[in-house]
């Protein structure tokens, strides 16, 4: 219960709980449900000290619906404090990991359990892309929000739907590049290159910077090449017919063609890459 010291004294001149402007398919503005107008209201009426003591108490039975929080972002309180308005931007930012959970699956002939990268790839997918529509609403109001702001939970479902599908279709229109299109190997170049610093290299150690200069290059390429390579130098198969065999296609969870495009494409850019180098 908030008592009279926890509020702010000049309640009388805090400002009106801000009405959403984005319509439905009938015309009709969006509404936030009768509880997180309430909670809202309250939240308004405390003082910064108590507010920042709400907002932080994200795990116990006073955690803030995230539609509530969500209304802060986009509106900072106390004259737009930036302690208040970065605490607000990480809380929320943790409600979006947690809507886009990014479960570990046990892999065959391994006791640890990993993430597939797509997984991973969605929720980076969604955490951008809200917080974009949050950059974009500091400089013009962005109606796509008001969905969230009255449920929250089902724009998130809405953004991670919409993330899987353009990057399942993404996947399917690369098509395998020329350079050992057939074996899917790297050039001598660098097959050369990685195997120095592959765990399985037994031979003569390289120079060190050599070495720093080709985990730069492979630390340069997108998060879905670079996996590939990791793996690959771990010796991991793309795909194999034994059951029990740990592969790319099940640790990635994706298919065997696009396993292989995203190969090709890695060793081409590190082919560039260490021309570039060697220039």
């Amino acid at each position: 219960m908030v008592t009279k010291s926890q509020t702010r004294e000049d309640s009388a001149d805090l400002p009106a709980i801000e009405p959403l402007r984005q319509r439905d398919i009938d015309g009709r503005v969006y509404t936030r449900p009768p509880e997180v107008e309430a909670e809202i209201a309250e939240l308004s009426r405390l003082a910064k000290e108590q507010f920042v003591e709400r907002i932080k108490a994200d795990g116990s039975d006073e955690r803030v619906r995230s539609e509530s929080l969500l209304y802060f972002v986009r509106r900072p309180p106390f004259g737009g404090d930036r302690e208040v308005h970065l605490l607000l931007f990480a809380v929320i930012r943790q409600r979006v990991l947690k809507a886009v959970p990014v479960p570990t699956r046990s892999i065959a002939g391994k006791a640890k359990k990993a993430e597939r990268l797509i997984d991973l790839e969605i929720r980076d997918a969604v955490l951008g892309k809200f917080q974009l529509l949050l950059c974009r609403d500091r400089e013009e109001y962005q109606e796509r929000l008001d969905f969230f702001e009255c449920r929250f939970n089902a724009g998130m479902f809405r953004l991670r739907s919409t993330a899987r599908r353009d990057i399942c279709n993404k996947a399917k229109k690369f098509a395998p590049l020329p350079h050992d299109s057939e074996a899917g190997e790297p050039s001598p170049k660098v097959e050369e290159a990685l195997s120095c610093i592959s765990d399985s290299f037994d031979g003569p150690k390289t120079d060190f910077l050599y070495r720093s200069r080709i985990h730069a290059a492979i630390s340069s390429l997108p998060l879905e090449e670079r996996r590939v390579v990791e793996l690959f130098l771990r010796d991991i198969p793309i795909d194999s017919q034994e059951a029990d065999t740990m592969t790319m296609v099940k640790m990635l969870g994706c298919c065997e063609k696009t396993v292989r495009n995203r190969k090709n494409r890695a060793f081409a850019k590190l082919e560039e890459l260490l021309k570039e180098d060697n220039a």
